[in-house]
Order: structure tokens, then sequence, then C-alpha cells
């Protein structure tokens, strides 16, 4: 019975370390976001920028107020670019101008956060 309380306490001493292993390796690995804002067509555009060094590894839209069909349109053609060319001389969406300059717009105020330069 002793061998088997043994068993189980240190099984749970090795679940609690490879618990605090993971939170410490994700907090030590994991890159640096940043946010930044926009003026899209019928307001204010977020985004989160996540950065490795001054290369643009992710972009997420966390809040728009433009039409969901026209603002879809523009994150799906113009955040593609912006991450692959590592620019944001990047086209505008036709049909969606307003909401495209306002995600370029978001993402350069999130990189200038982040002490890098993009143009």
């Amino acid at each position: 019975m002793k061998k088997i309380e043994n068993v189980r306490w240190a099984m749970l001493m090795t679940l609690m370390c490879v618990g605090i292993l993971v939170v410490v390796y994700d907090k030590f690995t994991s890159l640096p976001e940043y946010e930044g804002k926009g003026k899209g067509f019928a307001g204010e555009i977020s985004v989160k920028v996540t950065m490795d060094g001054e290369e643009i590894k992710k972009i997420i839209v966390i809040n728009h107020k433009d039409d969901p069909r026209i603002a879809n349109t523009a994150i799906n053609g113009v955040i593609p670019e912006i991450i692959m060319k590592q620019s944001l001389e990047v086209d505008v969406v036709a049909g969606a101008t307003y909401t495209s300059q306002g995600i370029k717009e978001a993402v350069r105020a999130a990189t200038v956060k982040a002490g890098a330069h993009f143009e």
C-alpha cells in the first residue's frame, strides 16, 4: 500500500513540475504582441501584431465597426499581403478602401510601438 502511495505522490509531483515548465517555457518563448488603431469607414479598427524582431509574424483584427462583409474582404486581402511582403506598401482591396487603409494604419501604429519601421 505504501508503494502505491509513493508512486501516486511521484506522479503528482511530476505532473506539477511539467505544468510549471510549460508555463515558464510559454512565457519565455512567446513572441511580443503590439496593438495599433486606425480609422476604417465606420469607425476605429484595432489590430494586434505579433513581431519577431522586425518581422511581422501575425496580424489579428481585434475590433472594427465596418460592415462585416466588406471588412472581411479587406482583412483577407490586405493582411496576408502585409505579412508576405513585410511592408505596408500593399494595394487596398477594391470596394473596401477605407477598411484596407484603416488596417494598414493600425498595423503601422503597432509596429511603431514595437520599434520597427514599416512603409
